[in-house]
């Protein structure tokens, strides 16, 4: 009987059949993964079945028809690795090898190579659980003790309790032996081809997502050159990835950024969230994008900047839309506004118009002191000016364009807009005032504050129509950090003036409150708005950086707090006496009014200048080139018939772009003022104007124009 050592060496000479069998197993896992798995199973059934013959073939012979080899090992490993069907087909293969070779421990090998399969199977099971080295030694131990007992049904129970103390060191070892190191080899190997698999995968998985990936994504190297760049420049900029390979980040950028260049804006941070710029396109035309981008080191050390570039020029346009829209409603709510501002304004305007008609009336009266009357000509002065007050209030108010932020104080606003309501709403509503301050400057566009005030005042006036009370109030508050937090607004901690308007009226269920600021909503019958001016009043109290709320009981009234943070940019103008500078020259004056060429041709011709007078704009250019020589400036009306003042005026300058020319109108908006600046008007003069504002424009322009004439004819 051959026990001992030399068993031992002699099965452990059957591992270079492992190595082979290791090789095989790799290979199937590499080539036939993705075959079904029958067919898979099979093969690999075939491949271990051959290695436990070949196992057979390098028997050793024990004892009288008994010989030991490494089939189990084989058999154990087809379980553990392959599962019950590959290790019922190698069993059954090597069962059958084995009948045919015969002897007497021929039922022993089948019973010990049936407990095999139990061993492999029940580890098959249990991989996951078999996670260190030590684990995968205990559980190979296992199935060592596992088909010892198959020994003893070899010829008889003597006998086989014989050859087990004889063998079990020695074959157990060499079973552990190639079950433990081909194991962890295979399953080396099984877990490589695994990780392949997942790192294909996960591979695919970025390349899926690197190719459709809808934003621009790139990474440049420290110089700020692309080294990589997503498919989908391609169908935001209109360049190919080949194109854009090599270039620096910074050329994508819009030329009026290229002081700001992208590289060095996230290099200083670290990194930019949500950037804005423009990205140059091939066709020459720029795209809004939106650039979240970092850096990135490579041993500790930088090595570029990689990011993610957001086409959001939908949204830019769709903001620009929204902003319009907003105008719109703003304008529209206005001109609904008009109705009432102007009721009020008419009240004014026809006391105003009593004030001076009154005043000529007295005027005619030969027997009057010059006390009495001068007294009565300061009474039309000051009548007029109202009305030029309250006319210029009235476009103000209506014009349409782009908010005017400026220093303003809110509480001659709110006087204002009391005295108005006072005049348009209900007599039966009781109106007060309850300023608790004299001054309230802050930055801001004062016909739309005013506007809003207004449709306060108009819906609270609609909520009480049995009469009540209306109170506007205004106060500083200070707001703290926390306060500004928890507000739906976009404010800051800090003083505010707090302006309240509070009334008596029929008061808003919890239902109707949350919905009073959203366009055209409204609760009034059909001809008594639009739904557009708590929307407008909202949108106004946000672009100034304010906030407003609303508290409401069913029956007993509203208030809305608005609150609107201060400034102390105001600066209070002295109050300086004026001069009425003289001078001498020609005045060309085209009016087609002929009071005010009158009016206008007699304070003239005080100030000493002499005057020639046209009553429109064709008229005007014949006489200038008759006078031209004598001509030193030209006061043009802007609308008249036969020719306007504009079209009067680009006659005149092709002819003298140097000759001063003012333009004056009663009615005027900042935009056109600027318009007819950009072609080379000198002077803007709105109607009603006063002598002293006249004198002065007059006298600085042709100051400035005998300045320029003498710098030209001087010599260099």
């Amino acid at each position: 009987m051959v026990h001992g050592s030399l068993l031992f060496c002699g099965l452990f000479n059957n591992l270079a059949i492992f190595i082979v069998l290791i090789t095989a197993y790799s290979y199937l896992h590499r080539f036939f993964a993705s075959h079904r798995p029958l067919y898979r199973h099979i093969i690999m059934g075939l491949v271990f079945a051959a290695a436990a013959i070949a196992c057979m073939q390098l028997k050793i012979p024990i004892y009288e028809g008994v010989v030991f080899d490494q089939r189990n090992a084989v058999i154990i490993l087809s379980g553990v690795f392959g599962g019950p069907v590959v290790s019922l087909i190698c069993v059954i293969l090597a069962a059958i090898y084995r009948i045919y070779l015969g002897g007497t421990g021929t039922l022993g090998g089948i019973l010990t190579m049936i407990l095999a399969v139990v061993a492999g199977i029940v580890f098959y099971y249990k991989r996951n659980n078999i996670n260190t080295v030590l684990k995968a030694a205990l559980a190979a131990m296992a199935s060592v003790f596992f088909i010892l007992p198959g020994f003893l049904f070899i010829k008889d129970f003597q006998t086989g309790i014989e050859i087990i103390k004889e063998t079990a060191i020695p074959y157990g070892s060499a079973i552990f032996m190639g079950v433990f190191l081909s194991g962890l080899l295979m399953s080396f190997e099984e877990h490589r081809f695994k990780m392949k698999k997942e790192l294909e995968a996960s591979e695919k998985r970025y390349r899926d997502l690197f190719e459709n990936l809808i934003d621009l994504g790139f990474r440049t190297d420290r110089e700020g050159k692309v080294i990589i760049i997503t498919p989908s420049c391609e169908k935001m900029l209109g360049f190919s990835p080949e194109e854009l390979l090599g270039k620096s980040i910074n050329d994508f950028c819009k030329e009026s950024d290229s002081d700001k260049p992208l590289l060095s804006i996230v290099c200083r941070s670290g990194n930019i969230s949500n950037f804005e710029t423009e990205f140059k396109k091939k066709n020459g035309s720029h795209v809004w994008v939106s650039v979240n981008a970092r850096t990135y080191l490579s041993e500790g050390e930088f090595s570029g900047i990689e990011g993610l570039v957001r086409d959001i020029s939908l949204i830019k346009d769709a903001l620009k839309e929204k902003n319009a829209l907003q105008e719109r409603i703003k304008h529209i709510q206005k001109m609904e506004s008009i109705g009432t501002l102007a009721g009020g304004i008419a009240h004014d305007f026809n006391n105003t118009l009593a004030g001076i008609i009154g005043g000529a009336e007295l005027l005619r009266d030969n027997d009057l002191t010059d006390q009495q009357h001068n007294q009565y000509v300061d009474l039309i002065l000051t009548s007029a000016e109202k009305a030029s007050v309250l006319t210029k209030k009235l476009l103000t108010f209506s014009r349409k364009g782009s908010t005017v932020i400026k220093p303003i104080d809110l509480i001659p606003i709110l006087s204002d807009t009391v005295s108005i309501l006072r005049h348009t709403i209900d007599k039966k509503v009781n109106i007060s005032e309850d300023f608790h301050l004299n001054s309230a400057w802050i930055q801001g566009d004062g016909s739309l504050l005013q506007n809003a005030f207004l449709n306060l005042g108009i819906n609270a006036g609609h909520a009480m129509p049995s009469g009540g009370n209306l109170i506007f109030a205004a106060r500083t508050v200070e707001l703290d950090s926390r306060y500004c937090e928890l507000s739906t607004f976009n404010i800051s901690a800090g003083t505010f003036v707090e302006i309240t308007v509070s009334d008596t009226g029929q008061g808003m269920t919890p239902e109707v409150m949350s919905r009073i600021f959203e366009p055209f909503f409204t609760t009034k019958e059909h001809d008594m708005g639009t739904g557009l001016g708590l929307s407008a009043v909202y949108g106004t109290v946000a672009e100034h950086h304010g906030a407003i709320t609303v508290y409401s009981e069913v029956g007993k009234g509203t208030v809305f707090h608005v609150y609107l943070p201060m400034s102390d940019q105001h600066v209070q103008q002295p109050i300086i006496e004026p001069v009425v500078p003289q001078g001498s020259g020609t005045i060309l004056l085209v009016d087609d009014e002929e009071l005010v060429q009158a009016t206008a041709s007699t304070i003239l011709t005080k100030l000493g200048y002499r005057v020639i007078t046209a009553e429109n704009g064709k008229r005007g250019i014949e006489l200038y080139k008759e006078h031209r020589k004598e001509i030193n400036l030209v006061i043009l009306d802007m609308i008249m018939p036969v020719m306007g003042g504009k079209e009067t005026f680009m006659s005149i300058h092709s002819i003298d772009p140097s000759l001063p020319v003012i333009i004056s109108s009663g009615f005027s908006r900042e935009e056109d003022q600027e318009a007819l600046s950009r072609i080379g008007v000198s002077g803007f003069l709105r109607k009603p104007f006063h002598r002293v504002e006249l004198a002065e424009m007059i006298s600085k322009l042709l100051f400035l124009s005998v300045e320029h004439t003498n710098n030209s004819d001087s010599p260099e």
